[in-house]
């Protein structure tokens, strides 16, 4: 947790003469710290909203801009009406925070989906990735995003040592992945989505967002969810994309991305704090799904 000192600095910051009256460290992924902050204005009233501040990690390289970014990617999402919480004041200036950081509207939900409920859950997060697909990046305001173009390069930098006999015939495949441009989430999980009495009520966590194919986030999101609800909601998943999203998707393609998401995946699990049986369990399920997207190559 924070120390509560330069969050009361930051409360009144957004409050003038507001008084922090109560924190809680919230989940927030492995690269930032998140914190919800309940401050008193000076009418009385209590104010909840959610602190986002990078620099957690060391092991995971981000853009020196990653909190504008995600701050400005929020802010152009959110007046479309896409479900994102609302970014409500951006501080990069590092003056109170030791790192860049951002306040944003708290909203109240859960991840947790019960079981029964997850095949229809992961429509639900079909239809939003879908709809996050089919918006035109150049009609958002986007701050600038980098580009997510091609798998190849950084699949053979990540390439696992049980693949290796098949490094040249990959890069063979460089530039041959063209697909259309869409704003990219970049973690599209289980673990970013918040609902609310069932319905989905926001995506979070946009630091990796990006300019690029949609097949990165839908290979992202398959292999996501097949760690954590199994194969058959993944095959739900991707179908009920390919049936909602409004632009062409050639599947000839997905296999290079499944590889290149999967094989970042093996290289930085150990630095997620699982627990032994978990990862093992995930490592063995990452490499069959490289093996099987391995064999629907094309020829």
């Amino acid at each position: 947790m924070m120390d509560d000192e330069p969050l009361t600095a930051v409360a009144r910051t957004l409050v003038p003469g507001g008084q922090l009256v109560r924190t809680e460290a919230l989940a927030g992924g492995v690269s930032a710290t998140v914190v919800a902050m309940d401050i008193r204005a000076p009418s009385g009233d209590i104010r909840r909203v959610v602190l986002r501040q990078h620099g957690a990690t060391t092991w995971k390289e981000l853009e020196q801009d990653v909190t504008a970014v995600e701050f400005g990617v929020q802010s152009a999402l959110h007046r479309i009406g896409f479900p994102v919480p609302e970014p409500l004041h951006l501080d990069d200036s590092g003056a109170v925070l030791s790192s860049p950081s951002f306040i944003m509207a708290y909203i109240e939900g859960t991840t947790h989906v019960s079981e029964p409920d997850r095949l229809d859950a992961v429509c639900r997060m079909a239809e939003v990735l879908a709809r996050l697909h089919g918006l035109d990046p150049s009609t958002l305001a986007l701050p600038g995003l980098p580009p997510r173009v091609d798998p190849v390069p950084d699949l053979l930098r990540l390439l696992p040592a049980f693949l290796e006999d098949q490094r040249d015939a990959l890069a063979a495949r460089v530039g041959t992945t063209e697909g259309p441009t869409v704003l990219l989430h970049g973690d599209f999980w289980p673990g970013n989505i918040l609902w609310q009495d069932g319905s989905l009520v926001a995506v979070l966590d946009w630091e990796d967002t990006a300019l690029g194919d949609p097949r990165s986030d839908l290979a992202a999101a398959r292999l996501e969810l097949l760690w954590r609800y199994g194969e058959p909601a993944m095959r739900r998943f991707a179908a009920h994309y390919l049936e909602c999203v409004p632009i062409e998707i050639d599947l000839d393609g997905l296999p290079l991305w499944e590889l290149h998401v999967a094989a970042g995946a093996n290289a930085s699990m150990e630095h997620w704090g699982l627990a032994p049986d978990v990862e093992a369990r995930m490592r063995e399920q990452t490499r069959a799904y490289m093996r099987d997207a391995m064999r629907r190559l094309p020829g």
